[in-house]
């Protein structure tokens, strides 16, 4: 018996995007049924704290979420965990800078949504790419988380260390994608203390041993719940290990990469399509 679904935001729950609705009603209405006979339903996403809340209001009713990949955990209404990058990731930063030529970075606190800027540096290049970087994040509707774009607010929640997640852009074409997934790789392989994954052109970084999975997994480990029970459903690098430690029910959106797809047993066109799957395994467990 299924007793959780843990589904993705972007690309997953929020597919096909609604600009002015944000989730797609067919979604809304499965979920809320599903809830209904008893389940549970946790957000999980690389998203903010702050906008997981924005989703719940348009859903219409309470959600539990694991948000950051896993740095912020929310459930009952109560702020249960919370992991911040280490004090020293300064100084990592600093490092990546000088191997990665990456367009924008953005970092996600206790305090803040999202604080955005480019590159450090103070070239030509930096200044047009952080002009852009703003522009980006203006234009996305309903999807936009609310932030800040001032430099020294960017540097103050820096020293203060109370960092959920941190964000390095590339870009969004396949040259940017692969950029991307080379600087997860090098980041995992180097720094002990930190974890990355990457979704489409950028890299997520949080806390060594804090992901999506690991979240849900100590979710579904305090509510007892073993894994066999539980669907999850995303569609990029940062749920692939969600989809190898849930690997039963796992779906892979159909329209994600052929390299995050490997690692589901199913696939999805959308989050409602998930009822004919449900009822289908209670179907043969009466028989």
């Amino acid at each position: 018996m299924i007793k959780v679904i843990a589904t993705d935001l972007d690309g997953t729950l929020f597919y096909p995007k609604r600009k002015r609705n944000m989730i797609p009603s067919k979604n809304i209405e499965f979920l809320k049924q599903f809830k209904e006979a008893g389940g549970k339903i946790v957000l999980v996403s690389g998203r903010s704290h702050f906008y997981a809340a924005k989703v719940i209001e348009r859903l219409g009713f309470v959600v539990d979420s694991i948000c950051c990949n896993g740095a912020v955990v929310h459930y009952d209404e109560v702020l249960k965990e919370e992991h911040f990058l280490p004090l020293n990731f300064g100084d990592i930063l600093k490092e990546l800078e000088e191997k990665f030529d990456f367009n924008g970075q953005a970092l996600m606190s206790k305090n803040i949504q999202l604080a955005i800027r480019g590159r450090s540096d103070n070239t030509c290049k930096t200044k047009l790419n952080n002009a852009i970087f703003s522009i980006f994040y203006s234009l996305q509707g309903v999807y936009k988380e609310k932030y800040v774009s001032d430099p020294k607010v960017f540097d103050e929640e820096l020293k203060k260390g109370e960092i959920y997640k941190f964000l390095l852009y590339f870009g969004t074409n396949k040259k940017a994608q692969k950029a991307a997934e080379a600087a997860a790789n090098y980041i995992n392989k180097t720094y002990d203390a930190i974890e990355a994954a990457y979704s489409g052109g950028s890299v997520e970084i949080t806390d060594r041993n804090i992901s999506k999975a690991a979240g849900l997994n100590r979710y579904c480990e305090a509510f007892g719940i073993s894994k066999d029970e539980v669907i999850v459903c995303g569609d990029s690098g940062n749920d692939v290990a969600m989809f190898e430690t849930f690997n039963e029910h796992s779906f892979v959106m159909s329209h994600a990469p052929k390299g995050v797809k490997k690692f589901a047993r199913y696939e999805l066109d959308r989050v409602s399509d998930l009822k004919d799957y449900i009822e289908k395994l209670e179907s043969e467990k009466k028989e």
